[in-house]
């Protein structure tokens, strides 16, 4: 196996070594580059299109269009930036940010102070910095939701060009018709030196060290920090450049490509015609007619890896190993003190690598000396999933040139986010899984994509995605079943997933073929049942809702009920009625909502039927202060909050001593609030208070609680709950039945070292 593969992409340019590929064949992004924004980090380009300023494309590096969008943004912006999330700034005078998403949709707009005409701007990933009339030199950056002044400089001479870096400290470099240079900070503005043109382009190396400046056909590089220097005049005018070292600068001049660098580098490349040379974070990408070259200087972890003969060792070894040559076990010993950091430098060493068949020949000896040594493989396996992502994002499909370190820069949920944005789902998967985030909302996203696409034949493929996913959100997939107008069947199926009764019933009073009332009344969920009839009443003509009404005793007793606490005259006007049903109804299906008792003749009515002022009406009257904030909501689909929403609310937010009185002024049985407790706790992540409820009696089951646990993918505490019980046997069956086999296998072998366990 020989090292020296690393070496397949690497060529000499100028007496230096750089990874040169071709990662994508012929482009038609040569053809027409009008208008081309690029995105940091080997991301897609935006494209303007000159006769509909509004309406943009999105290409990625591969050529391939993947997105086209009417953004119905106002005419006249001067420059175009991206943002985090995949999502389009456009600026406007005097200092008007408007950010879209990629669908069209604004998300926000914002207002620069200083009013003053913008005269240049330099635009970065994320934001922009503009230079005003009045000198005032500002930066707007999405991640803070602001314009920031800057820096305020005295334009004596017209400022001509402009370039702002962001890094450990922000700097921005204006050339000025005089052919003076400033580096302007938040602190200092300091003047770098005159230049011998006067220049109408300046351009900052990716280090920070270098600058270029061009003017028609002439171009100048020198150190900001030495004597350094060059010029060169070209034959014709300089089309596109871009740094792709410290000091060496890429120029297409006439479809040719030209390399410029300090001290006096100048000579030709032997690529075909060009079009186009884009700087990224830490590559370069040129586009000709053969196709995409990424260029980069050789990452110092594949040329230590090169270089050193340690690393060749552990090569040779693996071979020798395959042919069962005894001086394996002699490098065995020469290399084992090293082998954990041999293995780190070996896995960076593949991230740094772009070709795939390259990665596994390192792949192959990292895993080699784990298995060997016996070492931990969680670098490994992160590893390994990182580079499927690159490996997925670097296809022709996909069409990004992002390398190792330009993945670490972007923030994982804007990387998910833009992948969502450009419809790019495998992409989001891979990411969710990398940075251990839920997938559910990708999924969401790309069922929605799919129903829009595909309607009703899509919704089989994308039930049996869904149902893969831990909690998947299926309201939110009926909400897209209907805005794509897929049809009632369809609808139905979706609806049937969803859990909530009382969210299911809402959905199905829209279907016109449903029958939400049924549903509701075999489910025996008074809340459902009232907000049903409450619709039909809407709905209907009074004789055709009195016709629902005395179609089933049971729905006639749930209004009256309802209709009791909402107007206590009601009562009077209903003959024979059942003051103990009626109560009945009240505390099992926590009917009404929970603003009952908040005025005072509702509780002196309920006090008259039940023929004596109860303690259970004073209570209601002393905890008016957690009922008054409650939502008013009166002739709509949803009444009220119900008095268990309200404890859970009230437990929610921390109160627990006063949803604790609620829920009893209430009658919230016991085991109704100990299941809003848990269902609390799980929603914020606190499980040590799930498993404390262990040592303290409770009205569930330990079955019950342990059951609860396992459901929502916390074994270990499902497991305290399980050791409660009180035979093996029993703990076993459990654990068995929630799809614990591995602890079942413990407590069985635990059972049989107690030696409690009965021979057969």
């Amino acid at each position: 196996m020989d090292l020296n593969k690393l070496c397949a992409d690497w060529k000499e340019i100028g007496g230096k070594k750089y990874i040169v590929r071709n990662m994508f064949g012929c482009l038609g992004i040569v053809d027409d580059h009008f208008g081309l924004i690029p995105c940091s980090y080997g991301g897609p380009f935006l494209r303007k299109r000159t006769r509909m300023p509004s309406f943009f494309d999105i290409i990625t590096n591969s050529g391939k269009k993947v997105v086209s969008r009417d953004v119905k943004c106002e005419p006249g912006s001067i420059k175009t930036i991206w943002c985090q999330g995949g999502k389009i700034g456009l600026l406007y005078q005097p200092g008007i940010i408007n950010v879209y998403r990629i669908s069209g949709e604004l998300v926000a707009t914002y207002q620069d102070a200083n009013k003053s005409d913008i005269i240049l701007s330099s635009e970065f990933y994320n934001g922009i910095a503009t230079l005003h009339s009045d000198g005032q030199l500002t930066v707007f950056d999405f991640s803070l939701n602001r314009f920031h002044p800057f820096q305020k400089i005295n334009l004596a001479s017209q400022p001509l060009c402009m370039d702002f870096i962001r890094g450990e400290q922000n700097e921005c470099y204006i050339a000025f018709e005089d052919q003076s240079v400033y580096v302007i900070r938040e602190t200092e503005i300091v003047f770098v030196k005159k230049v011998p043109f006067v220049p109408n382009t300046i351009l900052i190396s990716a280090t920070g060290t270098y600058l270029a400046i061009t003017n028609n056909n002439r171009i100048y590089i020198f150190s900001i920090a030495s004597e350094e220097e060059s010029i060169f005049t070209a034959p014709y005018p300089i089309d596109s450049f871009a740094f792709f070292d410290e000091n060496r600068v890429i120029a297409i001049i006439n479809s040719k490509t030209y390399v410029f660098g300090v001290p006096n580098i100048n000579f030709e490349l032997p690529f075909a015609k060009a079009s186009l040379v884009v700087q990224d974070t830490d590559h370069t990408k040129l586009y000709t007619t053969d196709g995409m070259y990424f260029i980069q200087p050789i990452p110092y972890a594949i040329g230590s890896l090169v270089k050193n003969k340690k690393f060749h060792k552990l090569f040779t070894m693996r071979d020798l190993y395959e042919k069962e040559d005894p001086n394996f076990i002699t490098l065995l010993r020469e290399v084992e003190s090293e082998a954990p950091r041999s293995i780190s430098t070996l896995l960076f060493a593949a991230q740094s690598v772009i070709d795939p068949t390259l990665q596994e020949l390192i792949l192959s000896v990292a895993i080699f000396l784990i298995h060997i040594f016996g070492l931990d493989r969680s670098e490994y396996i992160y590893t390994i999933r990182k580079l499927r992502m690159l490996n997925t994002i670097r296809s022709p499909e996909f069409g990004f040139t992002t390398t190792a370190q330009g993945l670490d820069l972007m923030q994982p949920v804007h990387t998910i986010e833009f992948a969502m944005e450009m419809n790019f789902y495998e992409f989001a998967y891979r990411a969710c899984n990398l940075f251990d985030y839920n997938s559910s909302l990708v999924a969401i996203s790309w069922a929605t994509t799919m129903f829009y696409l595909h309607g009703d034949k899509s919704l089989s493929q994308v039930i049996g995605k869904i149902e893969t996913i831990q909690s998947p959100d299926y309201a939110a997939l009926v909400n897209a079943a209907k805005s794509s107008h897929m049809s009632s069947k369809s609808q139905e199926i979706l609806i049937d997933r969803v859990r909530n009764p009382k969210q299911k019933c809402i959905f199905l009073m829209r279907l016109p073929q449903a029958q939400p009332l049924e549903y509701a009344l075999h489910t025996l969920d008074g809340e459902a049942i009232i907000r049903t009839l409450y619709f039909n009443k809407l709905k209907l003509t009074p004789p055709g809702f009195q016709d629902v009404l005395t179609s089933n005793p049971r729905a006639l007793d749930h209004y009256v009920a309802y209709k009791k606490f909402v107007d206590p005259k009601v009562l009077t006007q209903v003959p024979d009625i059942n003051v103990a049903r009626l109560m009945m109804y009240l505390m099992c299906y926590e009917v009404p909502p929970a603003r009952f008792g908040k005025l005072p003749d509702q509780m002196f009515a309920l006090a008259r039927l039940m023929n004596k002022k109860t303690v259970w009406s004073k209570n209601v009257r002393r905890h008016g202060k957690a009922l008054l904030d409650l939502e008013e909501k009166k002739e709509t689909l949803e009444p009220g909050e119900t008095p268990r929403e309200c404890v859970r609310r009230i437990f929610k937010d921390g109160n627990h001593e006063l949803a604790m009185k609620v829920a009893k002024r209430y009658h919230v049985t016991p085991r109704m609030y100990t299941n809003i407790q848990l269902s609390v706790f799980k929603e914020v992540g606190n499980w040590n208070s799930i498993e404390n409820m262990a040592n303290m009696k409770q009205p569930l089951s330990y079955e019950e609680f342990a059951k609860f646990c396992a459901e929502n993918g916390n074994k270990p505490v499902a497991m305290v709950f399980i050791r409660k019980m009180k035979s093996y046997e029993k703990m076993i069956e459990l654990a068995k039945s929630l799809g614990m086999e591995n602890e079942a296998n413990i407590l069985y072998n635990e059972w049989v070292k107690s030696g409690k366990k009965p021979k057969k």
